[in-house]
């Protein structure tokens, strides 16, 4: 047994190590107190939803040539890509995007980024052949 981030005596599967920080799954002890009292149904564990104030919608062009489709922005909580260019995109964080290198996003797919795998980084984006518009929203 050890003490997770937010001070809980937790337990994993197969008496596996509890590492703070680690975002595995972890068994809970029975026993653990919210606020003096013991966490249960009617006390249960405090859980901080991710939430954003606004949310900005574009719709830029993919062609043969990497472009940037989402600017690095420090404030992002949010983004998803929705691929419908009618053919497979290919993404990059930061870097220049590279036919068949980075994330493959096929067409009618979408990327989420969110508070699990958060980038604020610039995203970049290119296709094999043609053009075609892929939606963005970035929520912040």
């Amino acid at each position: 047994m050890a003490v997770d981030d937010h001070g809980l005596e937790a337990l994993k599967k197969a008496a596996e190590e509890v590492t703070p920080g680690n975002k595995s799954n972890y068994y809970i002890k029975v026993g653990n107190t919210v606020g003096g009292t013991a966490i249960s149904n009617a006390n249960p564990l405090p859980v901080k939803q991710q939430t954003y104030a606004t949310a900005t919608n574009t719709r830029p062009t993919v062609t043969t040539t990497t472009s940037v489709i989402l600017a690095s922005n420090t404030s992002r909580k949010s983004a998803v890509i929705f691929n419908q260019s009618g053919a497979v995109v290919y993404l990059k964080y930061t870097d220049a995007a590279v036919v068949g290198q980075g994330i493959r996003l096929p067409n009618d797919e979408k990327h989420i980024i969110d508070s699990t795998n958060l980038f604020t980084g610039a995203i970049q984006a290119i296709r094999n052949a043609g053009s075609g518009a892929v939606d963005v929203m970035e929520g912040t």
